[in-house]
């Protein structure tokens, strides 16, 4: 649950970046 969470959060901000 963790991990997917932190791979979604990590991806948007790489997007919005």
């Amino acid at each position: 649950m963790r991990g997917r969470f932190r791979l979604a959060y990590t991806h948007h901000d790489i997007e919005t970046e």
